[in-house]
């Protein structure tokens, strides 16, 4: 079913943004990543709208059944068209310039040097033989990182040890010692608004974004953290990303961002990292905070993006309750090539039964 309006502003969902904003440095994309792209996500738009004059330029039909879920969770379905003009959502397009600074990590890294705040020497590599000397003037270090400076969710990131063959790369890339990780976080910002708040992120290993956790009460992030040993390490993280913050407020914003950082483990202890990237655009951060608006009072939520489940439908497995604010919501329709998924609970330990419940189901239905 299409709900349409015929006049009105269209947003498109376009998450192709860094492959648009950075065409001239990656090249073409193809066509169907960039419809991949944009449809796994469009469903970011229903949770995260409030402007009821704002209509949805869609790049996919949604059932009836979606659209009816979407409005038993309380939200507003929006007037849908796949024709006519449309704003760029979810990236503005509009300062390229500023766009493509603020979102390299070449830019990030430098502003990490300039304020003194990175945790260890990193390097700007452009080719084989530079990232050859990098590695070979470091022989104490035998895990390395190696990253594209464009892109989303630790997409072009290449984890090597000093006995790996060197990796080929025909432009510059950011270079530093592989982190084990132990914790990550994001610190979201947005100008429109001045809203600012610390969350968990989930990320793979090799620093492959898989999704985030939010606290209805802040306090609760800090005593989750405190639960881990780290407290110490936290303060000083939010410290250091905070001034990176204003660092990037200094530049005059004019869209949401996000600061990535994480703590890492070290023979000394704990250190920490308070910018490994920047993500200045629509992002998760934003996601997590419409969907702390379903969590029950000092409860805790997870976000998720999963690989097609065919099996998967909605309210089949710990559905939601509106009644008591915890369960299980279905943010993207049930034939996502990606799933959009979130567990709210009322606490971290009925968090993680829940998330155990969930999985296990899908794998033996």
């Amino acid at each position: 079913m299409v709900k349409e309006k015929l006049a009105g502003k269209y947003a498109l969902i376009n998450a192709d943004y860094e492959f648009e904003l950075y065409q001239e440095e990656l090249g073409v994309t193809t066509p169907e990543r960039i419809l991949r792209n944009r449809r796994m996500t469009e469903f970011m738009f229903f949770f995260m709208n409030k402007d009821k004059d704002i209509g949805l330029h869609a790049q996919q039909s949604y059932s009836l059944d979606y659209l009816n879920y979407l409005e038993s969770l309380g939200l507003f379905v929006p007037p849908i068209s796949q024709h006519g003009p449309s704003f760029n959502w979810y990236g503005q397009l509009k300062d390229i310039s500023k766009e493509k600074r603020l979102n390299s990590k070449l830019w990030g890294y430098d502003l990490l040097n300039r304020l003194a705040l990175n945790p260890t020497e990193n390097f700007v590599v452009r080719n084989k033989a530079e990232i050859d000397e990098a590695v070979g003037k470091h022989s104490e270090i035998k895990n390395w990182m190696l990253k594209s400076p464009y892109l989303m969710s630790g997409l072009n990131f290449h984890q090597f040890t000093s006995q790996d063959p060197i990796p080929e790369i025909t432009s510059a890339h950011v270079l530093e010692p592989y982190f084990e990780r132990l914790i990550d976080f994001a610190l979201y910002y947005c100008p429109s608004t001045h809203e600012k708040f610390f969350y968990l992120c989930k990320t793979t290993s090799a620093g492959r974004y898989k999704g985030g956790a939010i606290f209805q009460d802040p306090q609760d992030l800090a005593s989750h953290v405190e639960s881990l040993g780290l407290t110490s390490a936290f303060l000083k993280l939010k410290e250091d990303s905070l001034c990176v913050l204003a660092a990037l407020i200094n530049e005059g914003l004019e869209q949401p961002l996000t600061v990535d950082s994480f703590i890492f483990s070290t023979p000394e202890g704990p250190g920490h990292h308070p910018c490994c990237d920047i993500n200045y655009r629509q992002n998760m951060g934003g996601l997590l905070l419409s969907l702390k608006s379903f969590l029950p009072e000092r409860g805790v939520g997870e976000f998720m993006l999963l690989q097609k489940i065919p099996q998967l439908k909605h309210n089949q497995i710990t559905p939601y309750s509106t009644t008591n604010r915890t369960g299980v919501i279905y943010l993207s329709p049930p034939d996502s090539d990606s799933l959009g998924i979130f567990f709210s609970g009322r606490n971290m330990a009925e968090l993680e039964h829940m998330k155990t419940f969930f999985f296990y189901s899908v794998h033996h239905s």
